[in-house]
């Protein structure tokens, strides 16, 4: 984003099999904008299992003004 001098992005998609939750914990939300995260949320705790790393991202998207969809059974979308 930054070689491109991007700061806000339409829509970004996430599927990295249980590693969703910590790279959306990773991205700088101050310097740039996600209008929409679409990220699978399955495995966040393990083989199709939701935890606590689930809680917390989805606790950590809501506090940053992000509305939280179910997609379906596998999959997440959080919108500003």
């Amino acid at each position: 984003m930054e070689k491109y001098n991007l700061t806000e992005i339409d829509h970004l998609f996430i599927d990295t099999e249980g590693l969703d939750a910590h790279i959306i914990a990773s991205l700088d939300f101050t310097k740039y904008i996600f209008k929409n995260i679409t990220f699978e949320v399955a495995h966040t705790d393990g083989a199709n299992t939701r935890g606590s790393n689930f809680s917390q991202i989805t606790e950590y998207l809501r506090s940053l003004g992000y509305t939280l969809t179910i997609i379906d059974h596998l999959n997440m979308k959080a919108s500003l």
